[in-house]
């Protein structure tokens, strides 16, 4: 959602009215999405619990997801930012995903290696958006993607992630807040789940241990013949 400063938005419509220009009653204007901006420079983590999140591949392979609204209200030149996110270990394979429209100009997706089904439009993202200078007033909001390597330790294993998102300027100005993530480690629970057995004759075969075998059927010929031939040798 596209976020507006409340003062600059009463500042309009007052330019309007001055211009007889006619407005709605003020209890009646939509003020979806106005909010007041402080001075200064915003950071505000978005989305539910699972839209910023850790995961942990049966490969070892780990994602990085933060969801985050970043707005610049400083007095001073365009800011130019690197990213750095703090996870509570030691990840010395993390990287922020590249740009795919870099490497080829028709891909329009970033993707996960180990996770064919997990992408997002270059829309939604904010890793190449980083690059262009954030002038006063402006606004960037998307997803954060890295990759990493290793295993969550096992503290960590359940629930919430807290970790430290920093952002830090040309003029080396550092800006920290808190981002809780959401730890997904059903890909590992899944390579680790034992196979379901499965039984060498389904249930309704005769050897099965839920059906009792059916009884043959006698040959009654048959047997008064063996009974006449053991008879007959006992009276030999």
């Amino acid at each position: 959602m596209r976020y507006w400063d409340r003062n600059e938005i009463q500042r309009a419509w007052m330019n309007l009215e001055s211009a007889g220009i006619p407005l709605e009653d003020s209890p009646f204007r939509d003020t979806t999405g106005i909010r007041e901006v402080r001075e200064g420079f915003l950071i505000e983590q978005q989305g539910d619990q699972s839209s910023s999140m850790v995961m942990e591949l049966a490969s070892g392979r780990l994602i990085y997801m933060v969801d985050i609204m970043i707005v610049n209200r400083l007095h001073s030149p365009p800011l130019r930012l690197r990213c750095y996110l703090d996870p509570s270990w030691d990840d010395r394979f993390f990287q922020w995903l590249p740009d795919p429209a870099a490497e080829d100009p028709s891909k329009d997706a970033y993707t996960f290696r180990g996770a064919p089904g997990l992408e997002y439009h270059r829309k939604l993202v904010l890793n190449h958006r980083l690059a262009t200078p954030l002038e006063r007033g402006g606004v960037l909001e998307g997803l954060l993607l890295a990759t990493g390597c290793g295993t969550i330790p096992p503290s960590f294993t359940r629930g919430h992630l807290d970790v430290t998102l920093r952002l830090i300027d040309q003029f080396d100005r550092e800006y920290c807040h808190p981002i809780s993530m959401w730890i997904d480690r059903s890909d590992m629970l899944k390579k680790g789940a034992p196979k379901q057995r499965v039984r060498l004759f389904e249930k309704g075969d005769l050897l099965s241990e839920d059906a009792a075998p059916e009884p043959r059927p006698v040959d009654v010929k048959r047997a008064n013949r063996e009974r006449e031939a053991v008879a007959a040798g006992d009276r030999r």
